[in-house]
């Protein structure tokens, strides 16, 4: 495995990247981001799996203090599940209020 860091412009904390190898050829990448932009000041820390064909393979919330019952749905399959098998350049991470291709939780469009 490799892995590496990269502090966003602007951003407050870095994204790390953990490429996934066998026999020298990549099968995947988990990524570790995260949001300031939440309803909670807590940063919402995701980590998404993306394979070689660069889609997603599955996204798991690793902390988020958001409403119970509304934001904390960002976990749930329903809304999680949305991301998988999307390859991420084709898809427009915005809630579809906004224009973009995620299907919001609602009443918690921030978190979303």
């Amino acid at each position: 495995m490799q892995t590496f860091k990269v502090l966003p412009e602007g951003g407050s904390d870095s994204v790390e990247f953990n490429i996934g190898l066998r026999a020298g050829e990549v099968v995947g990448t988990a990524v570790a981001s995260y949001s300031n932009n939440g309803y909670d000041q807590t940063q919402i820390r995701i980590m998404v799996g993306i394979l070689p064909d660069n889609t997603i393979n599955n996204t798991s919330v690793i902390q988020q203090k958001e409403t119970p019952g509304l934001g904390t749905k960002m976990s749930d399959p329903k809304f999680s599940g949305q991301f998988v098998g999307i390859d991420p350049s084709k898809f427009e991470l915005k809630v579809k209020k906004d224009g973009g291709d995620v299907d919001a939780i609602t009443a918690a469009t921030i978190s979303s």
